[in-house]
């Protein structure tokens, strides 16, 4: 199922990168498929960091209410775009 293009990020991220030298700013970041990228939550240096490689979109798998609404104030004040698909991992 394809539910998000290449170019974006998947935060777990996704996105395009050539290099990534803040690997540390965001723990369990990986490459998953060519140009397709995962990892834990990033704070606002590494949202930053992103925006700086070229990374457009940041998806947050996250159901925590506070964390969706500052994750989004944060990308879509850097002038990315933010998806939140929740998912419940206690299930």
């Amino acid at each position: 199922m394809r539910f998000v293009r290449r170019g974006s990020v998947l935060v777990l991220l996704l996105g395009l990168l050539w290099s990534f030298p803040a690997w540390g700013e965001i723990p369990n970041f990986h490459e998953v498929e060519k140009g397709f990228f995962r990892g834990a939550q990033p704070d606002e240096a590494a949202i930053q960091g992103l925006k700086d490689l070229g990374f457009r979109t940041i998806v947050c798998l996250r159901d925590d209410e506070k964390v969706i609404q500052w994750e989004k104030k944060t990308v879509e004040g850097k002038g990315m775009r933010f998806i939140s698909i929740p998912l419940n991992w206690k299930r």
